[in-house]
């Protein structure tokens, strides 16, 4: 059982974990596999993005600093699975020897990221993420992707993916997200007495 005392290390485990189970729930419910869900299928915007207000990006929004994550592949999905629909509660000493990715897959993709010209920003204890820096056209060219500047339903414009990420074979392997391509807009809310 894990114990609040365990520290922060088993802290950022566990909220990488759930953040993973609970993906791995939404694909399980929906039907979708989680790598083809992480990786693959078709490609729509947030419903926090109005559209796209133009497709081409200036030299100095090309230029600007982005922040990707890599999520990495939880080892033995299907029998982690298992043990959490059975509500099995696993220590964090559990969890890194049977299910967290290795040392060396990490470090595999983090080396890929930096032969990109991406900089690593940390290293990642659970080595569940890789948190990688460059500009927006660095994390153009090495995820494959297409950025525009597109509008947010809170009126802001904001530089966003407009693309599926796409990842060599032997990276996607090992990657199943890719997270900070899209900006975090705010929904707006709405009052139910103004609208008539």
């Amino acid at each position: 059982m894990v114990h609040l005392q365990a520290g922060a290390f088993a802290y950022h485990i566990m909220k990488e974990l759930h953040c993973y189970v609970v993906a791995l729930g939404l694909c399980i419910t929906s039907g979708i596999s989680p790598a083809l869900a992480a990786n693959g299928g078709d490609y729509r915007l947030p419903n926090t993005i109005a559209g796209v207000v133009r497709n081409k990006l200036t030299q100095v929004e090309l230029a600007a600093p982005q922040t990707v994550c890599l999520g990495l592949q939880i080892r033995d999905a299907e029998r982690l699975r298992e043990r959490v629909l059975r509500g099995e509660v696993l220590t964090p000493t559990q969890l890194i020897a049977e299910h967290m990715p290795s040392l060396a897959e990490w470090q595999d993709v983090a080396n890929w990221a930096e032969s990109q010209g991406l900089t690593i920003l940390q290293h990642d204890p659970s080595h569940m993420t890789v948190f990688a820096k460059g500009s927006v056209s660095q994390i153009q060219n090495a995820l494959n992707v297409q950025f525009a500047k597109v509008a947010g339903v809170d009126g802001n414009e904001y530089t966003s993916a407009v693309t599926a990420a796409a990842l060599p074979a032997n990276i996607s392997s090992k990657v199943v997200s890719v997270r900070g391509l899209v900006p975090r807009v705010k929904a707006m809310s709405v009052n139910p007495k103004s609208i008539t």
